[in-house]
């Protein structure tokens, strides 16, 4: 599939974050956006965490490209979110939380699509990755378009063995991720049962 490039567009100032509770009047996210910039450009942190947005594909279309922290777990994401993410990958983008999403090896593999420096922080807990995901994450991995990383959680997603070999063998390549600190992988069933019975 085509790679895509962040959207060409350049961050202005710092503003204070912006969180969605879900269950607020239109004035009080009217002021929260006038003391971030009035039209976003200014907006450095969006957390939505559970809050049902589900396949809002608009919403990815629609943020700022000042965004550096963006929170979005626990929100029923699918591929076509994923493909809207990608599409339009944030250039200042540094930390990302799309755990408890079911993305599945496909959603994964889309938004992998999508990645680019300066990302640091990429959480993808419980999103259902599986060997597939896993594999479509790795390649972006090994083509170093986010050799900015620093946190990869990929806890509980089923990679196997498999998943876990080609993960392995990005994080190996020279130049990959050479900033790579912190690695998530538990409740993945790494071992093949055969090689711990044998």
């Amino acid at each position: 599939s085509r790679l895509r490039g962040p959207v060409g567009h350049q961050a202005a100032g710092a503003g204070r974050p912006l969180r969605y509770r879900g269950g607020r009047s239109g004035q009080e996210e009217e002021e929260e956006e006038e003391a971030s910039g009035g039209d976003g450009r200014r907006l450095k942190s969006l957390i939505a965490a559970k809050c049902e947005l589900r396949e809002v594909s608009a919403l990815f279309s629609s943020l700022p490209p000042s965004l550096e922290r963006l929170d979005l777990k626990g929100n029923n994401f699918r591929l076509a979110a994923m493909e809207a993410f990608s599409a339009r990958w944030l250039p200042v983008l540094m930390s990302v939380d799309l755990s408890d999403n079911p993305l599945g090896p496909l959603g994964v593999r889309a938004l992998a699509e999508g990645l680019y420096t300066p990302l640091q922080s990429l959480r993808l807990a419980r999103v259902g990755a599986k060997k597939e995901g896993v594999k479509g994450l790795a390649e972006a991995l090994k083509e170093k378009r986010v050799s900015s990383l620093q946190t990869l959680d990929l806890a509980e997603n089923q990679m196997g063995p498999e998943g876990f070999e080609d993960l392995v063998d990005a994080l190996c390549t020279a130049g990959a991720v050479p900033e790579m600190r912190n690695l998530n992988l538990k409740r993945n069933n790494l071992i093949k049962f055969d090689e711990v019975t044998g």
